[in-house]
């Protein structure tokens, strides 16, 4: 053991040199004086340090600038702590005054370091307060430096930094001091969607919002007719740029954005070029019925609210002209007019442009019938023959006397002679004639004044044959007049008929203004006269009619055209028994499911509702939780026990679920059949129609079968086409 002390001895007296030294010292018999070298006190925050009293002294109990140890060793201990050149030795730490100043920083005197903050640099940048805690830490993203205390050349010393050149050491010749300098601090920062509290208040990502657009934009990403769509001077344009919100370090979707659509006849500039209805979606396109018959298209021009068809020849009353005025294919058919002969009334029919035809019974040759023939008012006149034995005894009307102008004239069937082999009819007599006493010289152009009849004859003796007759009538079913809608009509005697004149022909039986039964139409009416309104028409005569509707930030720009397609519709409804309401796709809840807007009422408060209608901005489409929710009122709608139910959905995004876990096709189809709502019956299903993208149909319609029927939801889509979607969907329901 001594052996290898002893042999240690010259290596341990090398290194004691060495440390305690400004002189390089040969022990082998030589010496000479280098660059005083490195050492361990100057080594411990700097390597590169040497014997340098240009080097400022740190005030960290090191010997920096090694002028401490350039001394010799007796003297490198001068406070006897038997520790060369450190705390408290004579070279170290020379001049410096640096102490704790009191500020509340943290500070390490051994390391002669201390907290700071960006004030001590004089930024702007708000006091320490606002940007630390209640117990001293800073907030967000901000973070303290550290400060560095150094010998002053001139005398004293200073807090500051050191901007830690190339050798990163800090405090060496290299380096560059600043007075009061932080060194590593971070302050506050513009707020940016990061996640981050970059302004250190204690907010993260507050406030941040910022202008977007998605649709065509400039090369310098503006978008496209800024000016335009913008301006306050161009109401009629929509456009309008959207705004973006900081949401969890993340930039929300456009909200509040309106793009362009394609141009429709609207009043509206909804292309935003602005200019307004330049060139509408089906300007100039064909229009009109047909172009049969005397018929031609005409084309679409917009008047500044509608597209209006220009020139068409359109269907007309078909006219005896041998043309095709109704536009069918057809010429002059099925046109008929009344018509008459001598012996009565009836109709003629129009062939080639003319009427021909008349079925009017035509006078005959008159023969031995008890018949007027040949319709001159007289029977079997000028012939001699017997009348039938079943007419003896009885009188028939004639007209034969040209003398008799009072009261009705009549013949009588008699015998010719006493056998009565032979009958004949007398001659036409006036009345009186065969009054009781048969006056035997009666003047048959007296007779009495009698009450006006329809006969033919002049009974009031006032030379005017069956004037001022009126009589009430009525040609429908027995029991049905003035029943519901049916009333009964007039009729006016003419030559001995009850009749009216139609298009300047007396038609016999005719009774004008009559109202009869019809079949049962929804207008509540009784049209059929059974004392039953709308009674076994294949409608719904009660209806709770339940709009779902997609109010998501991407349907901002077609709530418009949807409510300028629902709100004048359910007007039509007013005072009927039917109801409406509104489920909002997206609710406001938790999740955003959806939620009830407006629960089933009138349609004059609905439609109040719905002018108000607008997009929550929301970005959840839980289209399949809406109607599962309504399938099983879950949401709490007032469904009638005594009324239909029926479901529209309207949105313009695939089919979602925000459900835990998320709901199918499957699980909606298995909600809404059976239906268990109002007054479906065992088999029913619930009606749900599906107004979506055509990208989407076959969520709703096929394979999956919600729906009974899909319509297309599109961009531009215009509140015309909505309304006809409309009309086909409650076509069922009575009004």
């Amino acid at each position: 053991m001594l052996y290898r002390v002893f042999k240690l001895l010259p290596l341990l007296a090398l290194v004691l040199v060495q440390a305690c030294s400004c002189e390089d010292i040969d022990l082998f018999g030589g010496s000479a004086t280098v660059t005083f070298p490195p050492d361990p006190s100057c080594t411990y925050n700097n390597p590169h340090a040497q014997y340098d009293e240009t080097i400022p002294e740190l005030c960290d109990g090191n010997d920096n600038n090694c002028d401490c140890l350039a001394k010799p060793p007796e003297e490198q201990d001068s406070n006897d702590d038997g520790t060369r050149c450190g705390y408290g030795d004579d070279g170290v730490d020379e001049g410096c005054e640096c102490w704790p100043s009191g500020k509340g920083y943290s500070v390490s005197w051994a390391s002669s370091k201390q907290r700071c903050w960006l004030d001590e640099e004089g930024k702007e940048l708000g006091t320490l307060e606002e940007h630390t805690t209640e117990t001293g830490g800073l907030v967000g993203e901000c973070l303290y430096g550290d400060q560095t205390c150094r010998e002053l050349p001139e005398g004293g010393s200073q807090w500051g930094a050191w901007n830690d050149g190339p050798d990163r050491t800090g405090g060496t010749a290299d380096d560059e001091w600043t007075a009061g300098g932080c060194l590593g601090a971070v302050g506050p920062a513009t707020e940016l969607c990061d996640g981050r509290d970059n302004n250190c208040d204690a907010h993260v990502d507050e406030g941040l919002k910022r202008m977007c657009w998605s649709g065509a934009s400039n090369p310098d990403g503006t978008p496209q007719d800024w000016l335009v769509f913008n301006s306050p001077m161009n109401p009629e344009t929509p456009c309008r740029t959207g705004i973006e919100l900081c949401e969890d370090g993340r930039w929300s979707g456009c909200l509040n954005e309106e793009l362009p659509t394609m141009e429709v006849c609207d009043s509206v500039d909804n292309d935003c070029d602005g200019v307004v209805d330049d060139d509408p979606v089906g300007q100039g396109d064909q229009c009109g019925l047909t172009d049969v018959g005397v018929c031609n298209y005409g084309s679409l021009y917009c008047d500044g609210s509608d597209l209006l068809c220009n020139g068409p020849e359109t269907p007309q009353v078909e006219q005896c002209d041998n043309l095709d005025n109704d536009c069918d294919g057809a010429v002059d058919e099925d046109l008929i007019r009344p018509c008459e002969s001598a012996c009565g009334s009836g109709f003629e029919s129009c062939r080639f442009g003319y009427w021909e035809s008349c079925n009017a019974p035509e006078p005959q040759e008159e023969v031995c019938d008890a018949e007027d023939n040949d319709c001159d008012g007289q029977v079997d006149e000028g012939l001699e023959c017997a009348c039938p034995p079943e007419y003896l005894g009885m009188l028939l009307p004639c007209q034969s006397n040209p003398q008799l102008m009072c009261g009705t004239g009549f013949m009588e069937c008699v015998c010719v002679d006493d056998e009565c082999s032979t009958t004949a009819f007398t001659d036409c007599m006036a009345m009186c004639a065969y009054e009781e006493q048969r006056q035997q010289g009666c003047d048959p152009t007296g007779g009495a004044p009698a009450a006006e009849e329809c006969n033919a004859w002049d009974d009031d003796c006032d030379q005017i044959v069956d004037e001022g007759l009126v009589s009430r009538c009525y040609t429908g079913p027995p029991g049905t007049e003035n029943v519901g809608e049916c009333t009964g009509g007039q009729a006016l005697c003419q030559r001995g008929r009850w009749g009216n004149d139609v298009g300047g022909v007396f038609v016999d039986g005719y009774c004008q203004g009559e109202v009869l039964p019809i079949e049962e139409t929804c207008n509540r009416l009784d049209d059929d006269c059974d004392g039953d309104i709308d009674e076994d028409l294949d409608a719904h005569d009660k209806v709770d009619m339940v709009f779902a509707i997609d109010r998501s930030g991407s349907m901002c720009n077609k709530i418009r055209t949807l409510r300028a397609a629902i709100e004048p519709y359910v007007l039509e409804f007013a005072n009927s028994p039917h109801r409406f309401a509104l489920v909002n796709i997206p609710g406001a809840g938790p999740r955003h499911l959806p939620d009830v807007q407006v629960n089933l009422t009138d349609s004059l408060t609905f439609a109040a509702a719905m002018a108000q209608l607008s997009c929550n901005f929301w970005n959840e489409e839980p289209q399949y939780d809406a109607v599962e929710s309504i399938a099983v009122n879950s949401l709490g709608l007032t469904f009638r026990d005594d009324a239909w139910p029926m479901v529209v959905v309207m949105t313009d995004e695939h089919a979602q679920s925000y459900r835990q876990p998320p709901l199918t096709a499957a699980d909606v189809r298995a909600a809404i059949t059976p239906c268990t709502l109002g007054n479906c019956e065992v088999d029913d299903t619930l009606e749900v129609f599906a107004i979506v993208p055509q990208y989407s149909t076959s969520q709703w319609c096929a394979p999956a079968n919600i729906a009974q029927e899909c319509y297309r939801l599109y961009a531009g889509i215009d509140s015309g086409t909505v309304r006809s979607y409309l009309d086909e969907i409650f076509s069922d329901v009575c009004r």
